[in-house]
This record gives structure tokens, sequence and C-alpha cells, in this order.
């Protein structure tokens, strides 16, 4: 996957379409069941942009997660 700053979002999805997509997903399939889901969400990226000295890739990737913080707290 690319970093957010690099993304073509017409070729690549951003993590919070595919989180969305994800939770939106459980969320309709157990919404006739007792059972809970759990998902993991993880935004990788961040780490290899730190290891990689790419302040750019390391700046958009951590917006982008915390938008994504923002979405499922809502």
């Amino acid at each position: 996957m690319s970093y957010q700053v690099d993304r073509n979002p017409l070729l690549e999805p951003s993590l919070v379409e595919m989180a969305s997509t994800a939770i939106n997903s459980l969320s309709a399939a157990t919404k006739k069941s007792k059972k809970a889901f759990f998902i993991m969400i993880e935004a990788s990226r961040i780490d290899h942009a730190g290891h990689a000295n790419d302040p750019a890739g390391h700046l958009h990737d951590i917006l982008e997660y915390n938008e994504l913080m923002g979405f499922i707290r809502t």
C-alpha cells in the first residue's frame, strides 16, 4: 500500500474507507445476532515512514489514522 500522501484514490482505498467497509459489513452481518465482533485495524505505514525517515509520509499517515479514530468514535 502507498503512503497516504502518495495514494491514488482511483486505484487504492484509504485506511478510513477500508476500515469503514469492514466495520459496516461486520455490523450488518451481526445485526440480528447476540454475537459481537472484534476488529483490529493497524496503520503500519506510519511505522514504515518513521523507519524510512520520511516525514511527509509519516505526517499524512498519522493524519489519516487520526481521521479513522474520529470515524470510529461516531
